[in-house]
């Protein structure tokens, strides 16, 4: 593709060789007029011409010139020694002056051709022995001399090898001789340093192209209507179109551009400077953000208008800002949803920055997450040992350890931190992580808590054994003295006093064992009246005085087929869990009624219960072995569920 300054260039360089050509032309035809003019015999094909024809020989060669009118007009007038005085100038030219006949002979040739060439007299010789004798420089000059044949003047340069080897470029401009067919007037320059010129300008031209038509950038110039003047080949490629035919076709560049966004806008003439990011849209559609630089300048002397314009290409920075953008996106939501507090702490131990995690952490606490210091946020008693820690951290010790502490506020949490140099070269920065184990710490109690429930237990299953063996006793012996005191004995309420304290006491070791659950599970019909009103005491002991008991019975109660050990266990249980949600005090209900079950009731490992009233059905119908060892929790979730429904 032809870029715009190699076309610029080569439209001067034309106009530079037609210049030069006229000016050998003029310069041959002056020369011949003025050889006339003192008499210069000039051989062309035998007799020598007078000097009136020779002179009107020379004014036809170079036509209506002024110059060679002029010195046709002086060749008359001039005396004799002017006359001598021109003939020696025009023999002693420093540019080669000839004349070839129709066969190509050499009829006249002056010195400085002769010296140019370095031809010889001989005039038999071809005019191409005079330079680099080769069937392209035949078939070169047989063109030149038919185009002067033809009335046409050209120009063809060419190579003469000198003696060291080195090279001399002659410009040979060959045009017709007037009145006489066939002849040719030659002149002949040395055009080498011309020649090395025009190379240098082309080379210059060249990378001068080459730099516009492929730098980093898209350069453009449009006049005031926004019509291109130049493009180069970046800023076409990018629009999808052909510089020249751009050019050539007066392609608005409103065409392509359009506004960056709804927050940018374009120039409102392009005759004034201007610089902004825009949109380049090509015709298939594909969108190319530039940032546009321009200056507005004057064509030389006239009123016109136009720009000198770079589009820098946004592409990779909006592809490297979007990367960032998503990058930060994605860091900002790891470090946001991760269960961990974090926090950053600079090297006077305010907090730069926290996450989501932290701050929801400090608002349970009733703490504001923006507090400058953070060692503000932690129990006195554990100040001391994070601040030592942190410390050490500055220093640049590795610490891998970490410690635990509570933070302040009006509940008890706990937190483990883990804290962590940001890295070497950002200063004293640290990174804080916080987990938080309060939970733990609750589980943690909570395990203790049941293990010594469970030592308790297994030490009340064992005594109440033992103790049950001693009640066994102690009844036994009561019947047996019943056996010899009548009801009317003096001693037998005493005895059956005794015996009536064993049987409460036995209940008591029953309920131990309930508790324990070291009891073999025996289920049997019961009142569910008598067994809480057995169990009120006990209940009462357990929930303490700061919560009221309320025992309501419901009326016409049916029967239940239960193990009773297990059914007062999880009374008792829920008993317990009643007073633990109740640590400020309150009341304790414990109702019983009859319930008529709408839907059947489905739970995994339990028979299904039927829908509607089931005292009217046996009790052993529902009876099952695997139902009957289930624990009290499957009990209660049975209830739960009915309840629920």
């Amino acid at each position: 593709m032809t870029s715009v300054v190699q076309r610029q260039a080569r439209g001067s360089q034309s106009r530079s060789m037609a210049l030069g050509g006229a000016t050998i032309f003029l310069g041959v035809g002056a020369a011949l007029v003025l050889a006339a003019a003192v008499g210069v015999g000039v051989v062309v094909a035998g007799p020598a011409l007078s000097n009136p024809l020779a002179a009107a020989i020379g004014a036809l060669i170079v036509g209506s010139s002024a110059a060679a009118i002029f010195a046709f007009r002086r060749a008359f007038v001039a005396p004799g020694p002017v006359r001598r005085a021109i003939a020696m100038a025009m023999l002693e030219d420093v540019d080669g002056r000839l004349v070839t006949d129709p066969s190509g002979s050499v009829v006249f040739a002056n010195a400085a051709f002769r010296a140019m060439t370095m031809a010889t007299d001989d005039r038999s010789a071809p005019l191409s022995a005079a330079f680099d004798d080769n069937q392209d420089t035949r078939d070169r000059l047989t063109r030149l001399a038919a185009r002067a044949s033809a009335g046409a003047t050209s120009r063809e340069d060419f190579s003469v090898t000198l003696a060291d080897g080195g090279r001399r470029w002659l410009g040979v401009v060959g045009y017709p001789l007037a009145g006489m067919p066939g002849h040719v007037v030659w002149a002949v320059a040395d055009v080498t340093a011309e020649r090395e010129v025009a190379k240098a300008a082309r080379e210059e031209l060249g990378r001068l192209a080459d730099f516009f038509d492929h730098a980093p950038v898209g350069l453009f110039s449009v006049d005031l209507e926004g019509r291109f003047r130049l493009v180069n080949e970046v800023l076409a490629r990018w629009l999808e179109q052909d510089p020249d035919r751009m050019v050539a076709d007066g392609v608005l560049i409103d065409d392509f551009i359009r506004p960056a966004d709804s927050t940018k806008v374009l120039p409102k003439s392009w005759a004034e400077q201007w610089e902004g990011e825009a949109k380049l849209v090509a015709p298939s559609g594909a969108s190319r953000p530039v940032y546009i630089s321009q200056g507005a300048a004057f064509d030389g002397d006239s009123p016109a208008v136009h720009t000198r314009s770079v589009a820098r290409d946004l592409s990779d920075e909006r592809e490297l800002e979007e990367t960032l953008r998503r990058a930060e996106e994605g860091f900002r939501r790891f470090f946001d949803f991760v269960p961990v507090g974090i926090v950053m702490v600079d090297g006077s131990g305010e907090m730069v920055e926290t996450n989501a995690a932290f701050r929801t952490m400090a608002q349970e606490q009733g703490v504001r997450p923006a507090a400058a210091q953070f060692l503000d946020l932690i129990d006195g008693e554990d100040r001391d040992s994070v601040d030592t820690l942190m410390g050490l951290s500055r220093a640049g010790s590795a610490v891998e350890d970490s410690i635990e502490v509570a933070f302040i506020g009006p509940g008890e949490r706990t937190a483990q931190l883990f804290i962590r140099r940001t890295g070497e070269g950002v200063g004293d920065d640290l990174i804080v992580y916080i987990v938080d184990t309060t939970e733990q710490k609750k589980l943690e109690l909570q395990f203790a808590q049941s293990q010594k429930m469970q030592a308790v237990g297994q030490l009340a299953g064992g005594i109440a054994h033992d103790f049950n063996n001693l009640l066994t006793a102690m009844i036994g012996y009561s019947d047996l003295l019943l056996l010899h005191h009548q009801p009317g004995d003096q001693d037998f309420a005493d005895i059956m006093q005794i015996k009536q304290n064993a049987n409460r006491a036995a209940n008591l070791v029953r309920q131990l064992l309930a508790f324990s659950r070291r009891q073999t599970l025996n289920a049997t019909v019961l009142n569910l009246t008598d067994v809480l009103a057995e169990l009120v005491n006990l209940v009462r002991r357990l929930i303490g005085e700061h919560i009221e008991l309320a025992m309501i019975h419901g009326r016409d109660l049916g029967p239940v087929m239960v193990d009773q050990g297990q059914l007062e266990q999880v009374i008792i249980n829920m008993a317990v869990n009643a007073r633990d949600a109740m640590p400020d005090g309150g009341k304790l209900t414990i109702q019983t009624m009859n319930r008529v079950l709408n839907t059947e009731v489905r739970l995994p490992g339990f028979d299904v219960v039927p829908p509607g009233d089931l005292r009217g059905h046996r009790a052993d119908r529902f009876r099952s072995r695997h139902h009957w060892r289930k624990s009290g929790e499957d009990i209660r979730a049975l209830l739960h569920h009915q309840e629920g429904r």
